[in-house]
């Protein structure tokens, strides 16, 4: 990766996406230790300094969901905003083989440590007569059609069948916080009534 000048911009350097603090507001939140630390635990830490590391690559996977109308590249350049004089970013390719590479793993883990309730005494809607408020709700969400999707999760069948395999999502969610307390994630033809089970 070159900046603008032409000079290399280092692996670590402040001025590239190595750097923990140019990945925008997700560094904020998750921190890079934690990254790290996930990315670790699951033997999923790059060998080799790639323009594509595996923290980054993590972080790009978590603004895919912020961002789910946008193809790769617009994912990319919606990451990489705040830092200037980057080149033209990877290819869709290079990013795919990059989630590939670190597969799920480390992203389940990441919300393992992530997960929970947060509410404070104080906060206000967490608490009725002492006892924490929550809600369950569910939704579903499409997946790649691949067979293996489709044998697992399989389609909505109603009025028309779904064109992509289907997956249910259940959540526990803490009210007044909207924290994620936990999920169940499931074929279409479970209901929110048995994941909630």
């Amino acid at each position: 990766m070159t900046a603008k000048s032409g000079m290399p911009i280092r692996p670590g350097s402040d001025r590239s996406v190595f750097a923990a603090g140019h990945l925008g507001e997700l560094t904020q939140l998750i921190s890079p230790d934690m990254v790290d630390e996930v990315l670790r635990t699951t033997c999923r830490v790059e060998r080799r300094v790639r323009k594509l590391p595996s923290r980054v690559v993590v972080y790009f996977v978590l603004a895919m969901a912020l961002f789910p109308r946008e193809g790769y590249r617009g994912v990319w350049a919606s990451l990489v905003a705040g830092l200037r004089g980057t080149d033209d970013g990877p290819s869709v390719a290079a990013l795919r083989q990059a989630r590939r590479r670190i597969g799920p793993e480390p992203l389940s883990l990441l919300f393992d440590r992530l997960k929970g309730c947060t509410a404070s005494t104080e906060t206000v809607g967490a608490w009725w007569r002492g006892l924490r408020t929550v809600a369950w709700d569910g939704t579903t969400l499409e997946v790649a059609d691949s067979a293996a999707n489709a044998a697992f999760f399989g389609y909505y069948r109603a009025a028309r069948e779904s064109t992509y395999p289907l997956v249910r999502l259940t959540a526990l969610v803490e009210c007044g916080t909207r924290a994620l307390v936990d999920t169940v994630i499931g074929p279409v033809s479970v209901s929110e009534v048995f994941s909630a089970k």
